[in-house]
C-alpha cells in the first residue's frame, strides 16, 4: 500500500483527535472539571490565567449532562453551545483567557500551480475586486483589467481584444 502525504495527514489528524477525545474523558473525572466554580478555584489556586479546549470541553459535557439528568446524560458526545457560552463568558469576567486551538496549516509546495489554491483564483493574480472612477465596484473574476465589474471597460475594436471566433477580425 502506498502511503500518500494525504493519506500521511489524516492518518495523523485521526491520531490527535482520538488523543484530544482521551484527554477530555480524564479530565471529566476529576473534581476539578465538574462544574465551573470547581474549575475557577482550581485555576485560581494555581495561578493559571489561562485554559484550553480541552477543558473546556471537559466542564461543558459534565454541566450538560448535568443538565440532561441522568438518564440522558450518559449519551453527551459534546458540550452544548450555551454551556460553552456561559463557561467562555464566565471565565472572561474572572480574568481567565481562553486559548483556541491552533488549526492545521497547508502550505503550497513546490510543484503545486502559481496562481493560488482558490477554485475561482483568476489568471491575473488579483484580489477579484474591480475598481471603477470611484473606488471599488464588486468582484471580478479574476481582478484585471477588463474583468468583470471594473477594470478597463470592454473595447471589441481594440486589437487586444480576440473576438469570439477562432479568427481575429480585421
Amino acid at each position: 500500500m502506498k502511503l500518500t502525504i494525504s493519506r500521511l495527514r489524516r492518518l495523523i489528524r485521526e491520531t490527535l483527535e482520538s488523543d484530544i477525545e482521551a484527554q477530555i474523558a480524564e479530565l471529566m473525572k476529576a473534581p476539578e472539571y465538574q462544574d465551573l466554580d470547581a474549575l475557577i478555584e482550581f485555576k485560581y489556586d494555581n495561578d493559571e490565567t489561562k485554559y484550553n479546549f480541552v477543558e473546556l470541553q471537559a466542564v461543558g459535557r459534565n454541566m450538560t449532562k448535568k443538565k440532561l439528568g441522568r438518564e440522558h446524560g450518559k449519551h453527551v458526545v459534546t458540550a452544548g453551545q450555551g454551556e460553552v457560552d456561559l463557561i467562555k463568558k464566565t471565565m472572561e469576567e474572572y480574568g481567565i483567557k481562553f486559548v483556541d486551538r491552533q488549526p492545521d496549516r497547508n502550505f503550497r509546495g513546490f510543484t503545486s500551480g502559481k496562481h493560488g489554491s482558490h477554485p475561482f483564483a483568476g489568471n491575473s493574480g488579483g484580489s477579484g475586486m474591480g475598481w471603477g472612477a470611484g473606488g471599488p465596484v464588486g468582484f471580478g473574476m479574476g481582478g484585471g483589467v477588463g474583468s468583470m465589474g471594473g477594470g478597463s471597460p470592454w473595447n471589441a475594436n481594440d486589437p487586444r481584444n480576440l473576438p469570439m471566433s477562432s479568427r481575429r477580425r480585421r
